[in-house]
């Protein structure tokens, strides 16, 4: 896949093998940061790839203030994860602004507390009924899809995880497209660790970063432990959470594994 010059962490998700030893087509789902000032040979490549809807997971602040470019004939479809957690309530404790410690000097404790918060954040994101639904409305309706955040990894890692998984695709390769991020970041994680040190000169706020910036297998796992403490299938799960049905999950199965 080629490769962006201002596009963090894109990439398809494709070739991994899922239900019945069939692999996810190439060409139907991509995952990405934030798309803006974009060459334009970045420009001319995204168009060329056909997607014809692009969910965007961040809150509306966010995008207004780094709005994506927008891929002639796709829709988009504005949707904020992190505003949904926790059953859809939008009052939880933990939003973008608890966890954020990039810009800022904190207290031991407030670098802990944010990093407890984010941990929560990937149990919680599984249940973000309205933030993933029109991810799965764009499946239903056998489309090229292409879903981004920010950074690309964590509301990015759990769609890519919640794609994976309703098309059968097992634990260890959900593990590993969501480790990627840290190959396709590497540059910008090392910049982000390495600025935080000249901006704080704070050890503790460094781990910190370094824990924020980069991608653990125990994150996404947390995830995975939020669904299957509580369901016994994956079916169960898109059932009770979703309201898919196992006829919408072989549809799914069907059309976009090969």
């Amino acid at each position: 896949m080629e490769k962006l010059s201002n596009v963090i962490n894109f990439r398809p998700i494709e070739g991994y093998v899922g239900t019945k030893g069939k692999r996810i087509k190439a060409g139907y789902f991509f995952r990405s940061g934030v798309m803006e000032k974009l060459e334009e040979s970045d420009k001319e490549f995204l168009s060329s790839l056909g997607i014809q809807s692009i969910i965007d997971l961040r809150d509306h602040p966010s995008i207004e203030k780094h709005p994506d470019w927008q891929i002639p004939g796709a829709k988009y479809i504005e949707t904020d994860v992190l505003a949904h957690l926790g059953d859809g309530a939008s009052d939880s404790a933990v939003n973008l602004d608890s966890v954020i410690i990039w810009g800022r000097k904190l207290s031991a404790k407030e670098y802990r507390k944010a990093y407890l918060n984010f941990l929560e954040m990937y149990r919680l994101m599984p249940y973000s009924h309205q933030g993933f639904s029109p991810l799965f409305e764009a499946m239903d309706r056998h489309e090229k899809i292409l879903f981004n955040c920010t950074g690309g990894k964590d509301r990015t890692g759990v769609g890519a995880m919640l794609v994976m998984l309703s098309l059968g695709c097992s634990e260890k390769d959900i593990i590993k497209n969501y480790l990627l991020s840290n190959e396709y970041r590497k540059e910008r994680n090392h910049w982000r660790v390495s600025s935080k040190w000249k901006e704080t000169h704070s050890l503790i706020g460094v781990h910190y970063q370094r824990r924020l910036s980069y991608v653990y297998r125990k994150y996404i796992k947390l995830s995975l432990k939020a669904i299957f403490d509580k369901y016994q299938t994956k079916e169960d799960f898109f059932r009770e959470e979703y309201g898919i049905s196992k006829e919408q999950l072989s549809d799914w199965q069907s059309f976009y594994l090969e």
